[in-house]
């Protein structure tokens, strides 16, 4: 009702709206308002793991139709929102971002500070226990190979690891090669653009390294 979120909202310092349909393109007349004081944070993930997603549990008895099922559907709004993402990043300084679900599953305080240095907002101690609390102890960070050029997750004693890491890549045992080669034909150019390595052997669906051909910070 808008009667009553014009009332209540205004009582907060902080709003915070989650979409999951909007096209990042339709944002821009938001943030050409200075009042509003936006800014824009573009969650993605890799297409696989998310229609392997998708495609199980309840998801199934109502994601049917081709905005929710379809990856050429799904790939190709996903590829306007990126490059929306990326033009309205240049022609409005420090309103938006892209943050990508693997690199929060598997650097969860790292990615979480980054995120609160582009809100403006200060990072408080409950933070840290809430990622102590929902995280592995072990520690890791994320880095390049020098020999073999690849992702790789070492210990790290400054990092952490998120528990989720497993479920961020739960999509190399679960979706099997056909449909990994389906969705990587279908989503190979934000695939690409997002630093999702494209696996093409059961073996690699085997491997331990990280199908990640970018860091979060390229």
């Amino acid at each position: 009702l808008p009667e009553y979120l014009n009332t209540v909202c205004p009582l907060y310092p902080i709003k915070l709206i989650k979409t999951v349909r909007l096209r990042v393109a339709k944002v821009e007349p938001l943030l050409q308002d200075p009042a509003m004081d936006l800014k824009v944070i573009l969650l993605v993930r890799d297409p696989r793991g998310v229609y392997n997603s998708r495609g199980s549990g309840q998801v199934t008895t109502w994601c049917k139709d081709d905005s929710c099922a379809d990856p050429a559907t799904g790939c190709r709004d996903l590829m306007a929102d990126v490059k929306a993402a990326e033009q309205l990043a240049a022609k409005y300084t420090n309103s938006v971002t892209l943050v990508r679900y693997e690199d929060l599953s598997l650097l969860p305080e790292e990615t979480a500070r980054a995120i609160l240095r582009f809100l403006d907002l200060p990072w408080h101690a409950v933070m840290d226990k809430y990622i102590d609390s929902h995280t592995s102890r072990e520690k890791m960070k994320m880095v390049r190979n020098k020999v073999t050029k690849k992702l790789e997750k070492v210990k790290d004693m400054y990092g952490t690891a998120r528990n989720s890491t497993a479920t961020a890549f739960a999509w190399r045992q679960k979706l099997g090669l056909g449909n990994v080669t389906e969705i990587q034909s279908l989503c190979s150019e934000p695939m690409a653009r997002l630093g999702y390595r494209s696996l093409h052997t059961r073996e690699e669906l085997a491997m331990a390294d990280l199908p990640l051909d970018k860091t979060a910070e390229e």
